[in-house]
């Protein structure tokens, strides 16, 4: 199996390179790190291209666009089986690699294979957040890098929606790619750790009615099916 890991970031210079190095201690030459500048302002170019890695693409687009877009501007350049889509805030779990792969080496007609995601406070905040803010247990996620897709399903489902570029994107992708109804496995193993710091979204993004638009869409997605 071959895996396209897709990075969108926008400013994201801060921690991720701890991101990529978590990816490639890991994979194997024949998969690819696809990490999409969303037109950032800081270093984060010049940190992805101090990389000295073939299997890491840098795209460095000339307007932002938002996560989804630019999550749908990496899936146009990957050519892998299975594709991860991983924040550059986070990190991949250790040893995940080979348990994912075996997974679904054993049954290649997965098309979306689910895992778990184990929260965790970055260093430099902890003391600062910690005493807010209550890490939640490791659980079953179905969003971001918990997700492994078959990039054929992506691309036959549509990708992302860029039309939401704060909150809602995954609501509205997974409901899509559900209405196909591809073959789903869900497994007991972190497959990612999300990092809590100060500028995480959903400190950003307290209004739940972001979510709004994506759920009525899943709403009438779910009426049609009747």
């Amino acid at each position: 199996m071959i895996y396209s890991f897709i990075i969108a970031t926008f400013n994201g210079g801060e921690y991720i390179q701890e991101t990529i190095d978590s990816l490639i201690c890991q994979i194997t030459k024949t998969d690819e790190i696809i990490v999409v500048n969303d037109n950032s302002t800081d270093d984060t170019r010049m940190i992805v291209e101090s990389k000295n890695d073939s299997r890491i693409k840098l795209i460095n687009l000339s307007k932002n666009i938002g996560a989804a877009g630019a999550r749908n501007e990496g899936l146009n350049y990957a050519t892998s089986d299975y594709v991860i889509f991983i924040d550059s805030d986070d990190l991949w779990a250790n040893d995940v690699y080979q348990i994912i792969n075996q997974t679904l080496v054993t049954d290649p007609t997965i098309d979306l294979l689910m895992g778990c995601v184990e929260h965790f406070f970055s260093p430099e905040v902890k003391d600062k957040i910690s005493n807010l803010y209550k890490l939640p247990p490791i659980s079953k996620a179905k969003l971001g890098a918990s997700l492994v897709i078959k990039r054929s399903l992506l691309l036959k489902g549509g990708g992302f929606n860029p039309a939401f570029r704060e909150r809602g994107e995954w609501i509205d992708l997974l409901s899509r790619l559900l209405v196909l109804q591809p073959k789903t496995v869900e497994i007991d193993v972190v497959f990612y750790k999300r990092r809590i710091h100060e500028s995480n979204s959903s400190h950003k993004y307290k209004d739940l009615s972001s979510y709004i638009p994506a759920l009525r869409e899943n709403i009438k997605r779910r009426q049609l099916q009747k």
